[in-house]
């Protein structure tokens, strides 16, 4: 009898099953998104992001005047790729203006 009642269960969800899934089919494609407008990077030229070599530093039998000019040469070094990022910085800013006028012209002409 258990056999039977298993059997009978079995059989009862299987329907069940096949009638839930019936349910789910479509007869018409779902309608096709608009197409994305095209991606703008504003990715800085690999020109911009080279990263110059740190100058040498001096050993310990060097000259006062030697490390002193190490030291002159180490903050250039520094000042140069400070104003390198602020370059970055200004190129991916005009960049980015530039999608925003894109992407609303009536704003850029008003």
């Amino acid at each position: 009898m258990s056999r039977r009642l298993w059997l009978m269960t079995v059989i009862g969800f299987a329907m069940m099953a096949v009638l839930d899934l019936g349910g789910c089919a479509r007869t018409e494609p779902l309608p096709e998104p608009p197409p994305l407008p095209p991606p703008i990077v504003c990715a800085a030229p690999v020109a911009m992001t080279a990263q110059d070599p740190a100058p040498l530093a001096p050993h310990g039998t060097d000259s006062q005047r030697e490390v002193a000019l190490y030291l002159l040469a180490l903050h250039r070094w520094g000042v140069q790729g400070w104003q390198r990022l602020a370059a970055i910085r200004d190129y991916t800013e005009r960049c980015h203006e530039g999608t925003e006028e894109r992407a609303n012209p009536t704003d850029a002409e008003d």
